[in-house]
């Protein structure tokens, strides 16, 4: 993954490969994601689990904002994004708490 921050916002870029053990297994899984309009996340690992938890934040997301009738602010979706992980990967993420 490759984030460089500029004037007018901020470039993300990840590689496409995944493998399974020492062998390829595809050259065309999506790492970066657009979560919003001023959002990415990118993912590393285990792709099945990382995909799905970024779908489900995705959802959240808009679930709230149709709720609330305005976007989450960043913190909210830091916020978010954690409890997503925890609930996704919650061995992982028990050393953020």
């Amino acid at each position: 993954m490759l984030s460089i921050v500029c004037k007018d916002g901020v470039l993300m870029a990840g590689d496409r490969l995944a493998t399974e053990g020492h062998a390829v297994g595809t050259r065309d899984l999506e790492k970066v994601f657009r979560i919003d309009e001023s959002c990415m996340m990118a993912i590393a690992g285990a792709a099945g689990p990382a995909v799905e938890m970024v779908r489900m934040f995705q959802l959240e997301l808009e679930h709230f904002e149709k709720l609330d009738g305005q976007p989450l602010t960043f913190e909210g979706k830091a916020n978010r994004s954690r409890s997503c992980c925890g609930r996704t990967f919650p061995r992982r993420c028990r050393a953020w708490s």
